[in-house]
């Protein structure tokens, strides 16, 4: 390591309370290269850090929202389940010819449908009422807990506090979409 090349840095923090932290200076303390001593400097900074709720625990887990919920888009059209492949067979009268398997229709001569197992996937809407104070903060955590919970599941998952509203979606993306609303949850400045 030669002197002047630069170097990224990680660490964990506890933060004070969840919500937008403003950052002031930051002092960085290290004992690098030889660990016998410490050196500290501190460094100026004007810059924001939103600060997720902690994971509390949760005791069980919603009811799932009216209406099964399958397939990448979940949109209502499309219940027939995304699973894995079930089986072949030959369509039915009037049956809905999105699930055809063309070329297979076109080497037997007739339509042929794919039958494929249907998803445990459910769709849940996570509701946080108003609030203040410890309650609050209690509830962000156990809403962040289930949330993580329930994605890691495999389920899709909404959220509705205050003036939030997220549709029910899965991911780690989703998630930290999430995390941020409820972080912000209470430090909103008053609508007018």
């Amino acid at each position: 390591m030669t002197a002047g090349t630069p170097w990224v840095a990680r660490a964990d923090m506890t933060a004070p309370r969840r919500g937008p932290l403003t950052l002031r200076r930051i002092r960085v303390t290290t004992s690098f290269p030889f660990g016998l001593f410490e050196k500290s400097r501190t460094f100026d900074v004007e810059d924001a850090l939103l600060v997720w709720p902690r994971r509390g625990f949760t005791c069980e887990p919603p009811r799932a929202d009216p209406g099964l919920q399958t397939g990448e888009q979940g949109t209502p059209h499309h219940r027939h389940g995304a699973g894995d492949l079930h089986g072949l067979r030959e369509l039915g009268e009037r049956e809905d010819a999105r699930g055809v398997h063309w070329k297979k229709s076109a080497a037997l001569g007739k339509l042929i449908k794919v039958e494929r197992e249907r998803d445990d996937r459910h769709q849940y809407t996570l509701h946080v009422e108003a609030a203040a104070g410890e309650a609050l903060e209690r509830a962000c955590e156990e809403t962040a807990a289930l949330t993580h919970q329930l994605l890691s599941a495999g389920h899709d998952v909404g959220l509705v506090a205050g003036h939030h509203r997220l549709r029910p979606a899965s991911g780690p993306g989703h998630e930290r979409r999430v995390l941020s609303a409820l972080a912000m949850l209470g430090f909103e400045a008053p609508r007018s």
